[in-house]
């Protein structure tokens, strides 16, 4: 463990921290916002309509959970990254100013959305382990990718407080919270190649 937060593994391990992040932060920071959302919008017209959008939502993370690896050997870590980045980020937009629980384009955002901002979780346990040498990969991959659970339960708080702010406007604070995916688009230019090397 000590190896990996000193030189020359430091690097690595906190670029790794920073990408396996971004997700779990704008999941539970921004996009999850959905729900609640769905919930006042329908009202007691329509019980069942929060399940109804967190089964979409889970439908589009399944199928893009499966796919995040083959998305990351098709375009390369980096491009895929950003371009994975770029789709939830935009997505994640519409999702919360584009459109509106009950509106016929709600459910079909709220599927794509889940789809790109999953792929990230195929994608992670493909490039984590390729940070790091045998001796650490292991460590490494886990470390970096439990350790932004924290920074998750930091960004929920963080981002309750800003809807407080906003006056208790989902839209708003969705909005706001599709901002931690942007952060990526930028974050991957700084992450080591690793497509096409020998582990």
């Amino acid at each position: 463990m000590g190896e990996l937060f000193r030189p020359p593994l430091l690097r690595r391990t906190l670029i790794g921290i920073l990408l396996a992040s971004i997700p779990l932060i704008g999941a539970w920071a921004g996009s999850k916002w959905m729900v609640p959302w769905a919930d006042q919008v329908a009202g007691a017209a329509h019980p069942g309509y929060k399940a109804i959008v967190q089964g979409w939502w889970a439908l589009g993370a399944t199928l893009g959970s499966f796919a995040g690896a083959q998305v990351a050997h098709w375009l390369g870590r980096r491009c895929s990254y950003f371009l994975i980045s770029l789709g939830t980020t935009a997505l994640t937009l519409a999702m919360f100013q584009l459109t509106a629980p009950l509106q016929a384009s709600f459910l079909p955002v709220v599927f794509a959305q889940g789809l790109v901002a999953t792929l990230f979780f195929g994608w992670l346990p493909l490039y984590l382990p390729e940070l790091f040498p045998t001796r650490v990969r292991a460590t490494g991959a886990g470390v970096a990718m439990n350790f932004g659970r924290f920074g998750t339960a930091a960004g929920v708080l963080i981002s309750g407080a800003l809807f407080s702010l906003l006056g208790g406007s989902y839209p708003l604070v969705g909005a706001f919270g599709a901002l931690i995916y942007a952060v990526g688009m930028i974050a991957i230019w700084g992450a080591p190649d690793t497509g096409g090397q020998d582990l």
